[in-house]
C-alpha cells in the first residue's frame, strides 16, 4: 500500500513510520523507517497506509497528534469507508407484534426491544412486554403502541410513566402526532380506519377509508398499518387501496387524509405489496414495499433484492438509514430465481446510500418478526 501511494504523491515524504521493530532501521525508497513516538510525530501530518486504519488512528490520536493532522491514503478509499461504516455506534428500539410474550424479560415474542453497541459488540434488551407496533417521540417521551397499555408511555430511562386505553377491536397499529390540529393519530388494521385523539387519547373522530367494511360482515377489507402525518395530512400504508387484497388484488399504496377537513383526498402509489412504515423525511415520503422487499422514496426506487421481509425504517441521517428484516412465512408466493433465496433470518439492516453499502445486526429468532424501529441517537 506504502509503494502505491508514493507513486501517487507529488512529492516524497519526509519519513516512514512503522511499528514493527524488524524493519524500522530500513528505509524504503530512500526514506527512513522509524518507530512512532510522541516526540517524532510532533508536528507531523501523517498518511495512513495500512488496512488497520482504525487501530492506528486511534494510535496516532494517544501519541498526541491531532485528528485533523491525520489522513488515509487515497489507495484505501473503499477501505476507509468501510472501516469508518462499520465503527458505527447504535442506540435505537424496535418493536415486535408477535403474540407470544415473556413476562421475565427475556428476548421472545412481542414487546419493545433497545439494541445498543456496535456491529460486532451490542446488546439487546427487553424493555415493555406484549405485542407492540408504532413508535412516537414527542417532547422526550416515547409513545408506544402496545395490546397490553393501548399506547404506553415511556420516559427517557425507559420506565413505563402511563398509559391510554384504546378502543377495543380496531387493533391499532401506527401512530403519529398532528402537531397543527395538536392531535394523535392512530391507523388500525381491523378497523378500515384512522382514529383521531386529543391529547389525553379521547376520541375525538374516526375516519374510515371507505364503506366496504359493512359490505363484508364487518371485516376489513383494506388492512391499514402505519401512519405519517406531515402538515395537516395523514399518509396511511395499506395493503389494498380499493379494499380488494382478502380477493387477491394487492394494490398497495398510501391513502391521503387531510385531517382538518376530515376527509380523504388522494392517494399514492397502488402498485406496492404489503407496504408499511410510511415515513417523511428531508420533505419527501419513504414508505417499504415489504414483500418487493424494496424501498420507495417519493416515486423512486432506491434500493431493492432485500434477502428478506422488510419491516421497519428509521433514519440515521439523510445518508443512513435502519431497516427491519422478518422471518418471511410466505416464500413460495415469491417469485424469485433459483439462486436468489428468501432467507428466514430477523435483523436489523443498517443501509449507507454513499457510499452503497450495507451490513446486518442479527436478532434471535425467538423474536421473528420486526414493526417499527426509533433511533435514540
Amino acid at each position: 500500500i506504502a509503494d502505491k501511494t508514493l507513486a501517487k504523491l507529488a512529492s516524497s515524504p519526509q519519513i516512514i513510520f512503522d511499528n514493527n521493530r524488524d524493519i524500522n532501521t530500513r528505509s524504503q525508497d530512500g526514506i527512513p523507517i522509524s518507530l512512532p513516538t510522541a516526540e517524532s510525530l510532533c508536528g507531523q501530518k501523517i498518511l495512513i497506509t495500512s488496512t488497520s486504519i482504525v487501530e492506528i488512528h486511534s494510535q496516532l490520536i494517544d501519541l498526541g497528534v491531532p485528528d485533523e493532522s491525520i489522513f488515509v491514503t487515497p489507495v484505501l478509499s473503499d477501505h476507509y469507508q468501510i472501516s469508518l461504516f462499520e465503527s458505527l455506534d447504535f442506540d435505537f428500539l424496535f418493536t415486535s407484534g408477535l403474540q407470544n410474550r415473556s413476562q421475565s424479560k427475556d428476548l421472545v415474542g412481542g414487546g419493545l426491544y433497545r439494541l445498543t453497541g456496535k456491529f460486532d459488540n451490542y446488546t439487546i434488551q427487553n424493555i415493555l412486554e406484549g405485542p407492540s407496533h408504532g413508535i412516537k417521540q414527542k417532547d422526550g417521551l416515547l409513545y408506544v403502541v402496545n395490546e397490553m397499555h393501548g399506547v404506553a408511555v415511556l420516559d427517557s430511562s425507559m420506565n413505563l410513566v402511563a398509559s391510554y386505553e384504546l378502543p377495543l377491536g380496531l387493533r391499532p397499529h401506527g401512530i403519529d402526532y398532528c402537531s397543527e390540529t395538536e392531535e394523535w393519530i392512530l391507523a388500525c388494521s381491523y378497523g378500515d380506519c384512522i382514529l383521531v385523539l386529543d391529547g389525553n387519547f379521547q376520541l375525538k373522530h374516526t375516519i374510515s377509508f371507505s364503506g366496504k367494511m359493512a359490505s363484508f360482515s364487518g371485516k376489513p377489507q383494506h388492512h391499514t398499518n402505519d401512519v405519517c402525518v406531515h402538515g395537516n395530512y395523514a399518509y396511511c400504508s395499506m395493503f389494498s387501496l380499493n379494499g380488494e387484497f382478502k380477493r387477491g388484488h394487492y394494490d398497495g399504496g398510501l391513502l391521503v387524509i387531510d385531517l382538518i377537513e376530515r376527509t380523504i383526498c388522494g392517494s399514492l402509489f397502488g402498485d406496492l405489496s404489503h407496504p408499511h412504515n410510511v415515513r417523511c423525511f428531508d420533505g419527501e415520503i419513504w414508505v417499504l414495499d415489504s414483500f418487493n422487499r424494496r424501498i420507495m422514496k417519493g416515486s423512486h426506487c432506491i434500493a431493492e433484492g432485500f434477502p428478506s421481509f422488510l419491516r421497519g425504517l428509521d433514519f440515521l441521517n439523510s445518508n443512513l438509514l435502519l431497516l427491519g428484516q422478518s422471518k418471511n412465512r410466505n416464500f413460495s408466493t415469491i417469485k424469485s430465481f433459483v439462486s436468489n433465496p428468501t432467507f428466514l433470518d430477523t435483523s436489523v439492516v443498517v443501509l449507507s446510500l454513499d457510499p452503497f453499502i450495507a451490513k446486518s445486526l442479527s436478532i434471535p429468532s425467538s423474536i421473528s418478526e420486526i414493526h417499527a424501529i426509533h433511533s435514540l441517537i
